[in-house]
C-alpha cells in the first residue's frame, strides 16, 4: 500500500447504453348508463393516449425499418422477444399510415425550443423526394433540431417552416403585430383603411382565399405579403 498517494481528480469514462423496456399502460375508462335516455355514457381517454401502441415503440419501428432497413418480419421476431403482441398486419399498417401524432410532436418541439432557448439557428440545403428537387429546412439551438423538406427555400416556405408546416398553411390576419408592420413597411393609408374595412374582424385567411378576394376587391391595388411567424396565431396580408 502506498503512503505518499495524493489525490487529483477524476477521470471521466462514459460508458454509453441502450435500454429496451416494456411499459404497458392500463387505462379504466368511466361508463355510465342513464334509464331514463336508454344510453350508455363512456369517458373519454387522456390526450395522450395515441391507441393500442405508445409513441415510443411506433418511432423505435420507423426508425429501424427506414433508417436500419429491418424487415416488417424482423420487426415482428424484436416485437415478440420484448413480449409485445402484435400481429404483421398491424406491424405493416403502423409502418404505413399517417404519421399525424409525430408531426403534432414535431411542432411542439419546435414551439418549446425557440421559446426556451436563448438563440435559434436555421438553414436550408437543397435536397431530392422522389427524384424531385426540393429544399430542406434545418432549424435548431442547443437542445433540438427539426428538418422540413419544402418545395423551395422561399421566404413564405422558410415562414412555414418556423411555424412548424401546419397542415392549414400559412393563415393571415389583422392584429396589433399587422397594423405596426404595415406602418414600418410604408404601406399607404388608403391600403391601410382598406384592410380595416375588409379584414378588421379577425377572421384567419389561407393566402389563396386572401388573394382571390383582393382580386375581386381591389384589382388594381399591388399585392405585398407581410408574414410574422407567432407560433399559432394567424399573420398578416397586406396590400402595398
Amino acid at each position: 500500500m502506498l503512503t505518499d498517494a495524493q489525490f487529483k481528480g477524476y477521470d471521466e469514462v462514459v460508458q454509453q447504453e441502450l435500454c429496451l423496456v416494456r411499459r404497458n399502460t392500463l387505462y379504466k375508462v368511466e361508463r355510465y348508463y342513464s334509464p331514463s335516455q336508454g344510453k350508455l355514457y363512456r369517458g373519454s381517454l387522456p390526450e395522450e393516449y395515441i391507441g393500442e401502441y405508445g409513441a415510443g415503440i411506433q418511432s423505435l419501428m420507423q426508425t429501424l425499418h427506414h433508417a436500419c432497413d429491418v424487415t416488417h418480419g424482423r420487426l415482428g421476431v424484436l416485437l415478440k422477444s420484448q413480449g409485445i403482441v402484435m400481429s404483421a398486419y398491424t406491424i405493416s399498417n403502423i409502418l404505413l399510415r399517417g404519421k399525424s401524432w409525430a408531426l403534432k410532436e414535431q411542432r411542439e418541439v419546435l414551439r418549446a425550443g425557440i421559446q426556451a432557448s436563448p438563440y435559434t439557428q436555421a438553414d436550408s440545403t437543397k435536397s431530392k423526394e422522389k427524384g424531385q428537387g426540393k429544399a430542406t429546412q434545418i432549424i435548431g439551438a442547443e437542445f433540438f433540431t427539426v428538418f422540413y423538406t419544402m418545395d423551395s427555400k422561399s421566404r413564405l416556405d422558410v415562414l412555414r417552416a418556423f411555424l412548424g408546416n401546419p397542415p392549414e398553411g400559412l393563415r393571415l390576419c389583422l392584429n396589433a403585430t399587422s397594423r405596426q408592420l404595415l406602418r414600418d413597411f410604408g404601406v399607404s393609408q388608403k391600403d391601410r383603411q382598406f384592410l380595416e374595412a375588409h379584414f378588421s374582424g379577425g377572421r384567419p385567411w389561407g393566402i389563396p382565399a386572401f388573394s382571390a378576394y383582393l382580386q375581386e376587391h381591389a384589382p388594381k391595388s399591388g399585392q405585398r405579403r407581410i408574414c410574422t411567424p407567432d407560433f399559432g396565431k394567424p399573420c398578416l396580408g397586406a396590400l402595398s
